[in-house]
């Protein structure tokens, strides 16, 4: 899986820009990777399941200051909607572009490196994060990982300082 900027559809142009470097030091930034933990969001999911699920995001990321910055992973068929459900949001569309994966990193990076970030939150299953979260604790900063209660081993769930579990969904 791989996760890339999509402009046209969700107008990223105005979601995507400089970091406010004037940003509070205690904000969070917030990876969301909903095709890793929520795989069945491909299209067509009931409004009242995107809603609810993206409230339960925010929720479990506790991000509430006007300075936390949210990068958002979606499906193509879901992008415009996640980007109102996020609104503000960076929001990054899957694609199966090899190259698609460093936009994501370039959004990252371009937030990370104004220092404002003192806490990391990755709502992901994906060990494509691994380095990133490795990184952040390096630099005695907190991170939290978000995932499913399947990837309770993963490399991310083992180096977080902590770690939150979405309800099954399977059954739904």
């Amino acid at each position: 899986m791989s996760i890339t900027t999509d402009q046209a559809s969700v107008g990223a142009e105005e979601n995507v820009g400089a970091p406010d470097r004037r940003r509070p030091a205690t904000s969070k930034l917030i990876v969301v990777d909903f095709p890793s933990v929520f795989p069945e969001w491909t299209g067509n999911v009931p409004a009242e399941e995107l809603i609810a699920r993206s409230v339960l995001v925010r929720t479990l990321a506790q991000a509430r200051r006007d300075g936390d910055v949210y990068l958002v992973g979606t499906s193509p068929g879901l992008a415009t909607t996640v980007a109102e459900l996020f609104p503000g949001a960076a929001i990054f569309v899957d694609s199966d572009d090899p190259e698609s994966v460093k936009a994501m990193a370039a959004g990252f990076l371009a937030h990370e490196s104004t220092g404002g970030f003192s806490e990391l939150v990755v709502v992901s299953a994906n060990e494509r994060f691994v380095g990133v979260v490795d990184a952040f604790r390096k630099s005695g900063r907190s991170v939290t990982v978000v995932s499913t209660e399947d990837n309770a081993h993963s490399a991310l769930a083992e180096r977080a300082d902590v770690v939150h579990f979405f309800p099954d969904f399977s059954d739904d």
